[in-house]
């Protein structure tokens, strides 16, 4: 894994305020740790979950692990977080040794933009799971092939879109004016405003650093009903308090064009790997690298062979 990330890290650069979302698998969380040392971890929720599911079936503590998991403020965590110890000492044990700012939203030293699991990684390894089985090449074609096709699709949806917001964002924030529509505003200076909904403690709105005391709006970077409500107070649109989640993001996301391959005789190889190829056993040679100076490229079927098969 470690020779991954220094991949990656040559592809991406330093980022500021990187964070990875992982299952805690110790290679990738070593891997994380030596190349990316100045990034935030966060686990996957669904992992622990499942972890909490076998240890403790039965006993309402992975319902308690998600409220207190999925809990904006401090004072909520540590209410959840008691009652998972209240239940169950070594439940609270095993959540506190995991250290609580890898996987509780509160206590998150960056920005994981809700992002609580590791669905999408999943959701990857699901769709090209048939194609384990495949040959190399063959894996890696497949997987730029779905790429290369997600990519115009979506960057030709994103480029025929008009609204301000990302779709998904957009249909939020509806949903999120009409929740704002029952709160009340009462400011207090000319950044600050106090929102409350009826006789209820209220929460306090600061505009001049895009924070709300519900702790939504800033770990999220997305406007909470109370953000949303002084935004409609003082006449200004809520989508400006929604930069990250802007249309020009998602068109950007999507602006590169990924290229097929050329055939494999126009491969232009390193020296470095043509040396490394050298040490091989002649018949892995024939089927990496080596096979390019040969008169004929084996096939799909060759690869897939083991050596001893030939």
């Amino acid at each position: 894994m470690r020779w991954f990330f220094t991949k990656l890290r040559e592809v991406i650069g330093d980022i500021e305020n990187l964070a990875f979302v992982t299952d805690r698998g110790q290679s990738i969380i070593n891997g994380i740790a030596k190349v990316f040392p100045e990034a935030h971890h966060g686990y996957c929720m669904y992992h622990i979950q499942g972890n909490l599911k076998t240890r403790y079936r039965g006993s309402g503590i992975v319902a308690l692990f998600r409220r207190a998991a999925e809990a904006y403020s401090f004072e909520e965590f540590t209410k959840f977080m008691g009652k998972i110890e209240h239940k169950s000492e070594s439940a609270w044990e095993y959540l506190s040794n995991m250290r609580v700012e890898h996987w509780a939203r509160s206590h998150f030293p960056g920005r994981r933009y809700n992002m609580m699991t590791s669905n999408n990684a999943e959701s990857l390894n699901t769709l090209f799971k048939k194609d384990r089985e495949l040959p190399i090449l063959a894996i890696s074609e497949h997987i730029r092939s779905k790429l290369q096709q997600w990519f115009y699709d979506r960057r030709e949806e994103s480029q025929n879109y008009t609204s301000v917001l990302a779709p998904a964002q957009e249909d939020r924030l509806f949903k999120t004016l009409e929740v704002a529509k029952a709160l009340f505003v009462e400011p207090l200076d000319q950044f600050r405003f106090s929102v409350r909904c009826g006789r209820n403690v209220g929460h306090i709105v600061d505009l001049n650093d895009n924070t709300c005391t519900c702790r939504q709006f800033q770990l999220e970077s997305f406007p909470c009903a109370h953000a949303i409500t002084v935004a409609m107070y003082r006449g200004f649109p809520p989508h400006s308090l929604c930069s990250h989640y802007m249309g020009y993001f998602w068109r950007v996301a999507y602006v590169e064009t990924i290229f097929p391959l050329p055939n494999e005789v126009e491969w232009e190889v390193p020296d470095y790997i043509l040396a490394l190829n050298n040490l091989l056993s002649p018949e892995v040679r024939l089927r990496t690298l080596g096979c390019r100076r040969t008169s004929r490229i084996p096939s799909t079927r060759e690869f897939s062979q083991p050596p001893y098969l030939n």
